[in-house]
């Protein structure tokens, strides 16, 4: 007697596209989406964003950790000096979505 055996059949059948991942977050969606969120108008959330992110950047460079609670935590981890420019490699710890805002 055989004995017949089936493969089963891959249930995948989403399109490529559900695979993909979204593209960077760049200034302009930061801008939109603090725009949409405070109702605030775009040259004060251009103004509030560009200092944010001057603080972060000097942050880093001082090899200051960064810890928010709605965000987590950044720590540099390494700093490697590059033909082009320093490299900083940072640690990225996120906050836990239940976390207070």
């Amino acid at each position: 007697m055989s004995q017949s055996t089936s493969t089963p059949q891959s249930s995948n059948t989403a399109p490529a596209k559900a695979n993909k991942k979204p593209g960077p977050l760049q200034r302009r969606d930061i801008i939109e989406g603090l725009m949409e969120t405070t109702e605030l108008g775009r040259k004060e959330v251009m103004a509030v964003s560009d200092a944010l992110m001057a603080m972060l950047r000097q942050a880093i460079l001082d090899g200051r950790d960064v810890r928010t609670p709605q965000f987590g935590h950044l720590k540099l981890n390494k700093k490697i000096a590059g033909a082009s420019g320093d490299v900083h490699m940072l640690r990225v710890m996120l906050a836990e979505d239940d976390e207070k805002l």
